[in-house]
């Protein structure tokens, strides 16, 4: 799978919600950076936005 980018405006803090599809772990599959949250390695999940 190739590696996806879902802005989240507005946000300061994000949380994984609940995984939907592969592992989803922090800093390794998925990272929020500069307003967008990004993803790859086949995690699919749902988040938290604060």
């Amino acid at each position: 799978m190739r590696p996806a980018a879902c802005p989240a405006p507005g946000a300061r803090r994000v949380r994984l919600g609940r995984v939907l599809g592969g592992e989803c772990i922090e800093g390794r599959s998925w990272r929020f950076e500069g307003g967008v949250i990004r993803v790859r390695d086949g995690c699919r999940a749902r988040f938290d936005l604060y």
